[in-house]
C-alpha cells in the first residue's frame, strides 16, 4: 500500500504487484541528496496467505557528523532558513 495525500484527502491505496518486478524505496537521504526530484515513500507491506514475497532490507547510515545536502546547497542554505521552512523544506534549491 502507497499512501497518498493531498489538500482534499489522505489515505492508504492498494497497488497490485507486477510479476518478477524490483522495487526500490528509498528514504530523505537520497531525497535531499536529488532536492527533492525523488521523494521518499510512505507505504505499508500487506501480507497475502496465497501468495509469498520476499524483501530485502538495506539501510545506509551515514556517521553523524556526515552532512548530507544537495550539491549547491551552501548557497541557499541561509536564504531558506531566515524564510522560517519546515527542515526538510529548507533543503530544497529553488530552481
Amino acid at each position: 500500500m502507497v499512501f497518498k495525500s493531498s489538500k482534499k484527502c489522505s489515505a492508504w491505496l492498494a497497488v497490485e504487484p507486477v510479476p518478477n518486478a524490483f522495487v526500490v524505496n528509498i528514504g530523505h537521504t537520497l531525497q535531499i541528496i536529488s532536492n527533492g526530484k525523488l521523494s521518499r515513500a510512505e507505504h505499508r507491506v500487506v501480507t497475502n496467505k496465497k501468495v509469498s514475497r520476499m524483501s530485502v532490507v538495506s539501510c545506509i547510515h551515514p556517521s553523524g557528523n556526515c552532512r548530507i545536502e544537495p550539491a549547491i546547497l551552501q548557497k541557499h542554505f541561509l536564504l531558506r532558513t531566515l524564510e522560517r521552512l519546515p527542515p526538510l523544506e529548507r533543503y530544497k534549491l529553488r530552481p
